[in-house]
């Protein structure tokens, strides 16, 4: 439970898409709603979906900032906690945009074709990992309740990749086993 909660045994939670075209009325919205129907947290998705412009950049979130401090400042005021879902971490698909040239280092996922997405960032990559470290600090800065991971990183919508299961497996010390009906890529 968050320390903003009363002492009832259940939490009421609010995802929301933060259209960065609206924030002040987005904002001034969410609040009026969470205090009318006592609701404890909002979850504010970051370029969800269709507002999807490709990965997450510090340039493109330093957009986004002010307006995500003035959404906690005033849901905090309210004791209503203040949660970021950045909804895409690699990326579900390359939806048109391309990254290519964009990020230093950046390596993208790589399908079992061998054909390179343009948008998904591959893990093993040095340049994702900087982006996604850099703007988790940015995100982290902002104090959330929860800072959510998002569930891309499960790749379900991913086909098997280059880098796929054996590179997750390895770094998680291969504490389960299952049974895939895919082959994994090759090392």
């Amino acid at each position: 439970m968050s320390n903003l909660s009363n002492s009832k045994q259940f939490r009421y939670m609010m995802r929301k898409n933060f259209p960065i075209w609206k924030p002040e009325e987005t904002i001034g919205q969410v609040k009026d709603y969470c205090v009318s129907n006592k609701i404890d947290e909002v979850i504010f998705k970051v370029e969800p979906e269709d507002f999807f412009h490709g990965l997450m950049t510090p340039e493109l979130l330093e957009r986004y900032y002010p307006w995500l401090e003035k959404a906690r400042d005033v849901l905090l005021n309210e004791r209503i906690a203040f949660s970021i879902n950045p909804w895409v971490t690699i990326g579900h698909n390359d939806r048109g945009r391309d990254m290519r040239g964009k990020v230093k280092d950046m390596k993208f996922l790589v399908n079992w074709t061998g054909e390179e997405n343009k948008c998904c960032g591959c893990p093993e990559s040095k340049g994702w990992r900087k982006l996604t470290s850099d703007v988790y600090k940015m995100y982290a800065s902002l104090s959330p309740s929860v800072l959510w991971i998002e569930d891309d990183l499960r790749l379900f919508n991913h086909p098997p990749t280059i880098w796929g299961l054996k590179w997750f497996f390895r770094i998680a010390g291969d504490p389960i086993s299952i049974q895939l009906d895919f082959p994994l890529a090759p090392d």
